[in-house]
């Protein structure tokens, strides 16, 4: 039988621990693949005739070329014979949500946290799927789940975890990574991150919505909010350059702060001012 493999771990902040370029699907796959190097190699048959080993070892080929489509069979052959082996679970997950499959994703994932239910990174891919799949209800309560989990916490890698990625989608034809922080601080304090991607898989620039203690004592002495208030404000953030698109009175919800940041990769909404520096 297939060792169960999978460890969990906390969501770092950096889009590559949440997401690895290149190896997305190979993020929980390593241990287990170790153990079947001995497998001869195979040509791809129909994973009905094929063995665990075989089918895992096809399965492990397909999702480190990011074949997500043609894994999900092999993943599945394998599962016949291991239900509730962690790293299968994982990459049948990811493999269901690559391919637009959300529902089996959310099912998969389900699956995979009655079995390793410390693993928090699962309880953000339910959020994600349950984003994909437009149900805020159960999305918005599986994240007040996430938050009561990393508060009660005793694992210190969880409980100071400083956010989770909330949704990973296509936005005005670009790969977006939305990362949600559990308790802004800080004169500078960021509540969103929506990372833009480039071809290659890297951060090409993040808008975030955040609420600066100088933006908000001016908006004050302005009369624009009250003294007990705060302003919050949509920014872009390049290499060289900054530019500001909204403003909000009072902290707006994430369904209202994702409809702005697609107007603004989607070319319809302007920066109300920008500033750049030379490179």
């Amino acid at each position: 039988m297939i060792a169960k493999s999978h460890t969990g771990g906390s969501i770092s902040g950096s889009v590559g621990a949440a997401f690895p370029r290149g190896q997305v699907a190979a993020i929980r796959i390593v241990a287990l693949a170790a153990l079947l190097l001995t497998a001869t190699a195979v040509a791809e048959k129909t994973p009905e005739k094929l063995s665990t080993e075989a089918a895992f070892k096809i399965a492990t080929e397909l999702m480190g070329k990011l074949d997500y489509k043609r894994a999900i069979p092999y993943l599945t052959r394998v599962q016949s014979d291991l239900p509730v082996d962690s790293s299968v679970l994982w990459n049948l997950g990811l493999a269901f949500a690559a391919t637009g499959e959300h529902a089996k994703a959310i099912e998969t994932w389900q699956s995979y946290r009655k079995i390793a239910p410390d693993d928090w990174a699962a309880r953000a891919k339910l959020v994600q799927s349950y984003q994909a799949l437009g149900d805020t209800k159960a999305r918005d309560e599986e994240i007040k789940s996430l938050y009561e989990y990393r508060k009660n916490s005793p694992d210190p890698k969880v409980n100071t975890a400083p956010r989770f990625c909330r949704e990973q989608a296509v936005m005005g034809k670009r790969s977006v990574f939305v990362f949600e922080y559990f308790s802004p601080s800080g004169d500078r304090q960021q509540f969103l991150h929506f990372c833009v991607l480039n071809k290659k898989g890297e951060i090409d620039y993040y808008i975030s919505l955040g609420s600066y203690d100088a933006t908000t004592e001016i908006a004050q002495e302005l009369g624009e909010i009250p003294k007990d208030g705060r302003m919050y404000h949509l920014d872009e953030y390049t290499d060289n350059r900054h530019a500001t698109y909204a403003f909000f009175k009072t902290k707006p919800d994430y369904d209202e702060v994702r409809s702005v940041v697609l107007s603004v990769l989607e070319g319809q909404l302007k920066p109300t001012s920008s500033t750049s520096r030379s490179p």
